[in-house]
């Protein structure tokens, strides 16, 4: 809301039941006089609202550090984007507990007229030092009852100190030692978040009185490689601290590492790579309770996530398919040791295969396994990108000559694929002349050539049937 279109508005608020209301106004009128502003802004019709957030169009221009006879008793919680906004409530609102201050201009204010606040949490973001004044002062007036302190700079906790009611604290920016020390002071803290490791250090010499119970940031400080094999810089908490969140994304290695080096932990918010990992997780520390975010990157199905925390789930039965490139897959990926090449010869367009070279490297091997036969890696295939159609398995030519295209110096590949390909079409063709055959073509000749009819020309008395031997109606016949 405007503040200029108060008048218009102001019948609305008659019929408010409730002071609990949250309300946004922003202020687009030049106001000169203090106790005009203050009365615009939280007297009047807007006294209803607990709640305000206040921002402005323009500057103001006018000394705010006042405090005036007739306060607000109302506000409970605001939200402003100026400083000066945020002198004005903090001097004459008396019951204001809640402050969020979202500073991005310099502060020209040293103290607050007011002698004493409640505010039980403060936050501040788009810090700026020349603020720093201020809000020591404002520290130290509300010491008795701030629970939460949120800044995104690294301000001086000095006025803190020995706080025995702080619960919660979230540091921004490089700690310096003397804040290091001043934490050290803070006995019933339960929650930490502040970008450096020395906070393990924190708990050393007052073990029995410290007692933050959560961990916030990322896995690595300062930020370097987060997969370090040897897990140097990832630290280990006090066994006081039982919550962790880490919100930017790091290996499952790191991960498990940090995990085994903090088995206090019982609840962690981790951000991962890839979904499936989140059952790698579940399944290695079943006594932590996660909750999880990820990355957009190819991942295993839930299908597959599910059937490796369960193994006695079992997929159910599908009808045997005849389909020879159902059985060529099924076949090569029992035999060729790149099993990168197979799946990308059965999709279209694969532009970026690094999250698939990475999921059949690292992926466990029950997960490697469930993609043994061409129906349980479909729904795979499906995941792999946007982009991507996959074969149904009908259009054995194509995947034939993808297969031979994109590995053209390795002999051996090649006479699996043809090996391979004559045993499941049972064609009993020559295969050291096909393989000849396919070494003196270019790359744009082996896209084009299809072996079915290779095989016609080879064998012409060949037709294909079924050797899946698996039960099916085509193999009882």
């Amino acid at each position: 809301m405007l503040a200029s279109t108060f008048e218009e508005e102001k019948w609305k608020f008659n019929h408010l039941k409730t002071l609990d209301q949250y309300i946004s106004i922003e202020l687009d009128i030049d106001v000169r006089n203090v106790e005009d502003l203050f009365e615009r802004l939280f007297k009047g019709p807007l006294q209803l609202f607990k709640k305000k957030d206040l921002s402005c169009k323009i500057a103001i221009k006018i000394n705010t550090n006042v405090c005036l006879k007739n306060q607000d008793t109302k506000t409970h919680y605001l939200k402003a984007s100026n400083v000066s906004l945020a002198v004005l409530a903090l001097n004459n609102c008396t019951c204001l507990s809640e402050l969020e201050i979202i500073c991005g201009e310099k502060c020209n204010y040293q103290t607050l007229q007011t002698k004493k606040l409640q505010l039980t949490r403060l936050t501040i973001k788009n810090y700026h030092s020349t603020q720093d004044a201020l809000i020591d002062d404002v520290l130290k007036k509300c010491k008795a009852t701030l629970s939460y302190l949120d800044c995104s700079g690294s301000i001086d906790l000095t006025p803190l100190i020995n706080s025995r009611q702080l619960r919660k604290l979230r540091l921004g920016g490089n700690i310096s030692d003397g804040n290091l020390k001043q934490i050290k002071t803070f006995f019933n803290l339960k929650a930490l978040n502040i970008c450096d490791k020395r906070v393990t250090q924190i708990s050393k010499q007052q073990r029995r009185y410290m007692n933050y119970r959560t961990y916030y940031g990322t896995l690595l400080y300062p930020f370097g490689d987060i997969n370090n094999p040897n897990g140097e810089n990832i630290i280990v908490l006090p066994q006081s601290v039982t919550t962790i969140e880490i919100h930017k994304s790091a290996s499952l290695s790191a991960l498990q590492k940090f995990l085994d080096m903090n088995p206090f932990v019982s609840d962690a918010t981790i951000c991962l790579q890839y979904q499936h990992e989140a059952a790698m997780l579940l399944a290695r520390y079943r006594h932590v309770q996660f909750s999880f975010s990820f990355e957009d990157r190819l991942s295993f199905t839930f299908e597959q996530a599910y059937s490796y925390l369960h193994p006695e789930y079992k997929q159910k039965k599908r009808k045997c398919s005849c389909n020879p490139g159902h059985i060529l897959y099924q076949l090569l990926f029992q035999r060729l040791s790149d099993k990168n090449q197979l799946i990308k010869a059965y999709c279209h367009h694969y532009l970026d295969d690094f999250d698939l070279k990475h999921l059949l490297k690292e992926g466990p091997p029950e997960f490697i396994d469930s993609l043994s036969t061409f129906h349980m890696a479909m729904p795979f295939f499906q995941k792999i990108d946007y982009y991507i159609k996959y074969f149904n398995g009908n259009d054995f030519d194509k995947i034939f000559q993808n297969l031979i295209t994109q590995n053209d110096d390795d002999d051996e590949y090649l006479r699996i694929i043809l090996t391979t390909s004559d045993e499941v079409f049972q064609a009993r063709a020559s295969i050291d002349d096909a393989f000849d055959s396919i070494k003196a073509m270019t790359r744009e000749q082996r896209k084009s050539f299809k072996i079915t009819e290779y095989f016609r020309r080879q064998v012409p008395t060949w037709g294909y049937r079924c050797v899946s031997g698996f039960g099916c109606p085509c193999c009882l016949k």
